[in-house]
């Protein structure tokens, strides 16, 4: 039965290939588990985030209180979860730093891998996007202002900072449309360009 499977979804090859019988580097060290860490985190990332998205309201009346009584309080688990994700934030980015860390230290930007290391960036850049746009839907004081300081930055672009903050607020102000456009960016648009960037 296995075969058959196995004939048309080449599964265990890919695990021998890939996993199980992976060529490693004589100089192998710690430097080089922390892109595998990273990916762990992301994994974990993903899986909290879709706990906190079926239980999240992203109403500018409802938000604070799905994430404080909802998930905090009568949700199971629910706030061990998030503090998962915001501490697991947290740590993908020292994670992902140690690993750039290493790719500098190593020399990886060099050639034949330069193109590789362009990819690292704007997984990169899409990671500083991601926790941006998560940084809003608390809803509460804090992820309020500074979102409102951030997309205002984007004014100082010179001829379109000013359409490409109203665009990114959905207003003049941040209130409902932001919060829906931060809430599917954060949980459908962001992840899938991430683990695309990944997979590549």
């Amino acid at each position: 039965m296995f075969g058959w499977f196995d004939q048309r979804l080449p599964i265990s090859s890919l695990w021998r290939t890939q996993l199980a019988e992976y060529p490693a580097p004589k100089n192998f060290n710690l430097w080089y588990f922390f892109g595998s860490l990273a990916m762990l985190v992301l994994v974990m990332q993903l899986a909290t985030g879709l706990f906190l998205a079926i239980h999240y309201q992203p109403n500018p009346h409802l938000a604070f209180w799905s994430v404080a009584r909802t998930i905090q309080r009568d949700s199971h688990w629910g706030w061990l979860i998030r503090d998962m994700h915001v501490v697991g934030a947290s740590a993908f980015f020292v994670l992902v730093y140690l690993h750039m860390y290493r790719g500098i230290m190593y020399g990886s930007y060099k050639k034949p891998r330069e193109l590789l290391w362009l990819i690292g960036i704007f997984i990169y850049l899409a990671l500083a996007a991601e926790a941006f746009l998560g940084y809003l839907l608390p809803w509460g004081q804090m992820s309020y202002w500074g979102s409102a300081v951030v997309t205002n930055f984007v004014t100082a672009i010179p001829g379109i900072g000013k359409p490409i903050a109203e665009w990114l607020r959905g207003s003049f102000v941040i209130g409902l449309p932001t919060l829906n456009r931060f809430f599917v960016f954060h949980v459908f648009l962001m992840p899938v360009l991430l683990l695309a960037l990944v997979l590549v």
